[in-house]
Order: C-alpha cells, then structure tokens, then sequence
C-alpha cells in the first residue's frame, strides 16, 4: 500500500513538474471563439536537432534551450536542418470555438504535427505518410489542422519539420471564416495567372499567324512552358 501511494505522489508531481514547465517557458496564444488568433509570432518557440536526431521526450525538450523568432517574420534560419515548434494555445473566451492552425506551407521535405500532453505525443498531420500527406494538402492547401476548444481548455502543439530549400512558415490561426476566404483568394490569383498565360500564348500563336515573325512563336513556347 505505501509503495502504491508513493508511486502516485511520484506520477502527480511529475505531471505537476511537466505542465510547471510549459507553463513556464511557453507564453500562452490567447484564443476568442468567432475571432482569428494573434500574430503567431511571439508566442513560437524552438529548437533544432542536430543531424538526424530523433524527436526527443517532451520533458527533456522544455528544459532543454528554446530558441524565439525575431521579428514579425516567421523563419526558424538556416535550411537542412530538423526543427521542433512549439505552441501552447488557450481559449479564454466563454464559448467553445473551433480554428484552424495552417502553416502556409505543403512543400517540406519532412513535417509531422502532434498534439502534446502528459509527456506523450498524439500525432494530428503525418506529412510523411503519402497518403495523409494528400488528404491534409487536399483540403486545405498547406498542412493544417483544426482546433476544438472548450473554454479554459489549453493544447500544446508540437511541430517537427526538415526543409532542404527555406524554413520560412507563415503559421495562422484562423477562424473557419478567414481560412477559407484566404483559400479562396488564393485560387482566384492561381487561376487568374493561368487564364492570363493561356491568353497570352493564343495572342503569340495569332499574331506569329498573321506577320510570320518567328519572334512570336518562341514567345508562344516560352509561355507553354
């Protein structure tokens, strides 16, 4: 009986120890139901892994250094190496909300998103799963996922990703309403730029028809390509 209660005690305090620790050095992105979140920013912090190290314990990575940005731009530096983000996310509001945090971001070549609690990781977005990786960039056009909050509930997310060409990523955290406004825009200028290539190319083709010049027809190539 006395073993059993001091493992308690042990198993409590190291609970009590873990969300000590967040609380200490993760700032807290306050969240308001029907309102987007705050610049991201601030409230990010990392680390980076040397070499090919594996994803540490959630523990020994708070206590260990966490770097912040600097700046209003979200970049976690030099490319090539695995970085781990962190963010700690509260609804204060007196309603249920629900957001989507995106990255802005589909093309890395390593991403995966967890959910921390308790010292274990529940994985939310598994970018180097193919099949996964297809069905979060389907629908929503970055690696994403939505967040669910009662009021007073907190979430730690945890994001580890390698990126070979640019650590830049735009993180959000958006009501459903600004997301997929944002989305829509987004698909408005893509097709925009290809309607306006397309019509381009048939004017090189036309113009190269009627005048002969061959000026028009590598005019007309270089826009197919």
């Amino acid at each position: 009986m006395r073993n059993l209660l001091a493992l308690l005690i042990l198993a409590l305090a190291m609970w009590g120890g873990t969300r000590h620790a967040t609380a200490a050095v993760l700032p807290v992105i306050e969240l308001r139901a029907g309102q987007d979140g705050p610049d991201v920013a601030p409230f990010i912090r990392f680390a980076k892994l040397p070499g090919g190290s594996e994803l540490p314990e959630l523990v020994p990575l708070l206590d260990g250094p966490l770097e912040r940005i600097e700046g209003s731009t979200i970049h976690f530096g030099t490319p090539g190496t695995k970085t781990v983000v962190l963010l700690r996310l509260r609804n204060v509001g007196t309603e249920q909300g629900s957001w989507i945090l995106t990255t802005g971001r589909g093309s890395l070549r390593q991403f995966r998103m967890f959910e921390a609690g308790r010292n274990r990781l529940d994985m939310l977005v598994d970018g180097t799963d193919a099949q996964n990786a297809r069905q979060n960039l389907g629908a929503y056009q970055a690696f994403s996922t939505e967040l669910v909050l009662d009021p007073a509930q907190e979430k730690l997310i945890l994001i580890e990703f390698l990126s070979e060409n640019s650590t830049y990523m735009p993180l959000r955290v958006e009501t459903y309403g600004s997301f997929f406004k944002d989305r829509r825009a987004n698909i408005s200028m893509v097709s925009g730029v290809v309607v306006g290539a397309l019509t381009l190319l048939l004017l090189n083709f036309l113009f190269f028809s009627i005048t002969g010049f061959k000026e028009f027809l590598w005019l007309a190539v270089a826009e197919l390509f």
